[in-house]
């Protein structure tokens, strides 16, 4: 999504196997989170994510990090967004956020299972999808500003 010339993030849904996160979380950021069950391990490399949810908004794969990301690329430009946005009946609000360039690699994904966009009525297409990966990173997060 892109407000007053600011590129930013705009969820549709974010799955959170915790409650208690949730309930904090959701009022606070005012994000859509959904209660999911959330697995994620490490299998000789490769590392396998599985999520399930009620709306059965449901995501499985097994993927693999591979080689860099290179400045300039497409994932680059897809993932460095240093804001986000979330919307209510009455307001859109934007959240900025602080970190350090992804450490983006490109990655190879077995995907078992994608139903991530029905509840939103969205097909995706039968494209092969563009896949990175990142390691876990710190972030600096703002109080929530009102923009429309």
């Amino acid at each position: 999504m892109r407000l007053n010339d600011r590129p930013g993030v705009l969820f549709l849904s974010l799955h959170c196997p915790n409650r208690l996160a949730m309930a904090l979380a959701r009022p606070w950021f005012r994000l859509p989170y959904r209660h999911a069950h959330v697995c994620q391990r490490t299998l000789g490399g490769c590392i396998e994510f599985v999520s399930r949810s009620a709306e059965r908004a449901d995501f499985a794969a097994t993927y693999t990090p591979t080689s860099a990301a290179a400045e300039g690329t497409l994932g680059r430009w897809l993932a460095e967004r240093y804001c986000y946005y979330t919307q209510t009946e009455r307001a859109t609000y934007r959240c900025d956020i602080a970190h350090a360039p992804w450490p983006l690699t490109h990655a190879a994904a077995a995907i078992t299972t994608n139903t991530l966009a029905r509840p939103f009525g969205v097909s995706l297409p039968r494209s092969e999808p563009v896949l990175h990966a990142a390691a876990h990173m710190g972030t600096r997060i703002w109080p929530l500003v009102r923009v429309a």
